[in-house]
């Protein structure tokens, strides 16, 4: 679910819209809190753990 209000959800998305240079919104033109994309520097492994334990 949105994690604020709904005028933040409205806020977020004509956002979006103005700053897309498409036809279409991609998960790229969202903020990552909607779009579940975190920076690289935010996602740590512990050493050990294989690939498929870490998705």
């Amino acid at each position: 679910g949105w994690p604020g209000n709904i005028r933040q959800l409205r806020n977020c998305m004509e956002s979006a819209v103005v700053m897309c240079m498409k036809n279409e919104i991609t998960l790229d033109d969202l903020p990552p809190t909607i779009s579940g994309i975190k920076d690289a520097a935010d996602i740590t492994v512990p050493v050990g753990v294989t690939l498929e334990e870490a998705e």
